[in-house]
């Protein structure tokens, strides 16, 4: 399995069990919070864990899904939470050129994105945490986030 692969399984654990997830964790305050630690600790297993599988990639630390857990005070991790990122998730067009931002309609080279997470785009744009889960937020380094459709790119992984 590829990091493509891997991460695309994440998105479809996210839609076969975000029902039950509203349902247990309801959206406000430690609901809320809550949402966040499950989102990460299921980040670490499905995703880390499973590319921690790999030889090479066997003390790699993912930068945290999203905006991270709220369990551990300071660090945005579950598990080992004094762990440091060595590794990050980002995006490149699936047919090797540019992609859309859905927000401003304008074309993007994500090649400097870093991944952020999945969502769905309401009628007005804004990324809302609901199934489908057929777009993906990635940010730039000066904190600008761009909306993507999923089916346009492909996932991978860069040493930090």
């Amino acid at each position: 399995m590829n990091i493509d692969e891997i991460v695309r399984k994440f998105q479809q654990l996210l839609e076969a069990s975000w029902q039950s997830v509203e349902c247990l964790l309801p959206l406000t305050g430690e609901g809320e919070d809550l949402r966040l630690d499950w989102l990460q600790a299921n980040w670490e297993i499905f995703v880390e864990g499973v590319i921690r599988l790999y030889p090479e990639y066997a003390q790699c630390f993912v930068e945290f899904y999203g905006e991270g857990a709220e369990c551990n005070g300071a660090s945005s991790r579950v598990w080992e939470p004094d762990a440091e990122a060595t590794h990050r998730i980002c995006c490149v067009p699936k047919d090797g050129s540019e992609v859309t931002d859905l927000v401003t309609g304008r074309s993007i080279e994500p090649q400097d994105l870093d991944f952020f997470g999945f969502g769905n785009p309401d009628r007005e744009r804004f990324l809302i945490l609901h199934p489908p889960f057929n777009v993906v937020v990635l940010s730039n380094n000066e904190g600008i986030d761009f909306i993507v459709r999923l089916e346009d790119v492909r996932f991978e992984i860069q040493s930090l």
